[in-house]
């Protein structure tokens, strides 16, 4: 007993703690890239980027976005555009059927992950149809649309509603030919077909006054933000933009909150199920690494490899588990909206198979730096050695032996929480925390000689 707690003294603990912060940061990395890939893959940052300015602009976010230069960051393309083209053509097909024009040119249409403040302030002022004034004249028409004493601008929603054909209109374009003689059933069909439009135009009226009410509402609301975002000094319209800007940077502040809870709860089930599916247990790991000095040492060795003159980022490479650049620009989207919608299709499904194929190789990757550490991974029957490869025998082993659950797979489930746990911490943490142990290595006889141990 006194040899073994001698043997656990000095380097051999950090030796130890050393291999083990070096295998969670593996799979940190793992799961890091697993989640970047997933969310590339599901457009995660549009989407965020979305509900905060929604959060934002409240009602008013759908006829912001229709502005021209924010429009012009949408691209043709994303799951939600591949699922939806078939519904769409058929919803189209029976708009058209009733005399209804559905238009569903924005529906999965990909939003952009980066909105330049600059442009939103560009925008913004178009929006309120003010950026032609000057900088008095703007902050006297924003007071004025805030207090009430003026109607906020709803050109585009007002000429769709002065555009609807009356009642009359509709009885004459779908009146017979003068000096031709109708039958019942003609008359039922051309009956039913004006009842139906009127119906339509009446409903298209109420839905386009209600979107203006509610646009005005919106409008108004954002006017009294920006009544206090500027001031009576500024002199310049440029003044007024950055200040439109750094409120908008300043609001979307909360949505890197947003998108970073999601990413850590996404890294907590991703690493916690990564953990499970190779079946990494630390405690049997720590066993192993006490017992088997080679194994020490070669994972010592590694770990001071990986942080000796290199950055995080530079050992992901190394790994092959490198974060996906981002493709998301004006550029890309100015292109993918000159495309046919058949092109685009094609485009997008070439796309979504080379994400696939991305994600297959980095979740290749990552199980093989995982397993360049010389822990005990994947799944093996206890009593005969043999691998577990498929669910159901995995299953059968797991739910088949009451007491191996309770002595085998209980231990390691709290181990695969723990996994999880620390993942959500980030690879920076642990490649930070791995750089103080190596240090704290490399000065390693004071910390013997604390404990009143020799040198090794």
């Amino acid at each position: 007993m006194g040899e073994i707690a001698v043997g656990l003294t000095g380097l051999v603990i950090v030796d130890v703690a050393i291999s083990i912060v070096f295998l969670i940061l593996l799979v940190s990395i793992a799961a890091t890239a697993l989640v970047e890939a997933l969310s590339s893959f599901l457009q995660w940052r549009g989407a965020a980027l979305a509900q905060g300015m929604r959060h934002l602009l409240g009602k008013g976010f759908g006829d912001f976005c229709q502005q021209p230069l924010i429009d012009s960051l949408k691209t043709d393309g994303g799951i939600a555009h591949l699922l939806l083209s078939g519904p769409l053509s058929i919803l189209r097909w029976l708009g058209g059927l009733i005399g209804l024009n559905v238009d569903t040119t924005d529906w999965g249409r990909r939003r952009p992950s980066y909105v330049d403040p600059d442009l939103f302030a560009k925008e913004m002022l178009s929006w309120f149809d003010v950026r032609h004034l000057s900088p008095k004249e703007i902050l006297d028409e924003l007071r004025a649309i805030a207090e009430g004493t003026r109607k906020p601008p709803t050109k585009e929603i007002t000429a769709a509603i002065a555009a609807l054909p009356s009642h009359a209109a509709l009885e004459a374009k779908l009146a017979p030919p003068v000096g031709t003689t109708e039958g019942s059933l003609q008359k039922w069909w051309r009956e039913r077909k004006l009842r139906l439009a009127k119906k339509a135009r009446d409903a298209a009226e109420k839905r386009l006054k209600a979107a203006e009410t509610d646009l005005e509402e919106a409008k108004v609301e954002i006017a009294k933000k920006l009544v206090r975002v500027l001031n009576d000094g500024m002199e310049k319209i440029d003044e007024v933009e950055a200040a439109v800007g750094k409120w908008f940077d300043r609001s979307m502040d909360r949505v890197g909150g947003w998108f970073k809870r999601r990413t850590r709860t996404t890294l907590f089930f991703v690493g916690f199920l990564f953990a499970a599916t190779l079946n990494i247990d630390m405690l049997a790991y720590g066993k192993k690494l006490i017992e088997d000095d080679a194994l020490r040492t070669s994972q010592v060795n590694a770990a001071v490899e990986a942080v000796t003159d290199r950055s995080l980022e530079e050992f992901r490479k190394e790994l092959d588990l490198a974060a996906p650049e981002e493709t998301d620009t004006p550029d890309d989207a100015s292109e993918t909206a000159a495309q046919t919608p058949e092109a685009a299709l094609e485009a997008l499904r070439e796309e979504m198979t080379a994400k696939l194929e991305e994600f297959e190789r980095t979740s290749a990757a990552a199980r093989a730096a995982v397993a360049g550490t010389g822990a005990v991974l994947g799944w093996r029957n206890i009593q005969t050695g043999e691998p577990i490869d498929t669910f159901g025998a995995w299953w059968r082993y797991v739910t088949g032996d009451r007491d191996r659950f309770v002595s085998q797979i209980l231990p390691a489930f709290f181990s695969w929480l723990i996994m999880g746990f620390a993942v959500t911490l980030g690879a920076q943490f642990w490649f930070d925390l791995l750089k103080t142990f190596v240090s704290l290595r490399s000065a390693g006889k004071p910390a013997q000689r604390a404990d009143g141990g020799g040198t090794n």
